[in-house]
């Protein structure tokens, strides 16, 4: 429980921003689901690579969100 909650406190602030878009949290949501699926089927190769891919995505979201939210601060425009 400690670990999830360590865990959910880290990801509190990420997820704040990568979930302002319903299309993200569509995906998120099929994610964590495959996720699930590669777990409970004891493939830990394939839980892995899914959450990579997962991290990535969320990663790449949230510059995207980022440099949308620098660009109208600074510059006026869209990213």
């Amino acid at each position: 429980v400690e670990s999830m909650e360590r865990v959910h406190d880290r990801l509190h602030t990420i997820r704040s921003f990568d979930f302002t878009v319903r299309e993200r949290l569509i995906v998120s949501e099929g994610q964590h689901i495959a996720i699930g699926q590669a777990i409970r089927e004891h493939d830990a190769a394939a839980a892995a690579a899914l959450m990579k891919q997962h991290i990535d995505q969320s990663k790449d979201e949230i510059r995207t969100i980022m440099l949308r939210i620098l660009s109208r601060a600074y510059g006026g425009g869209r990213v």
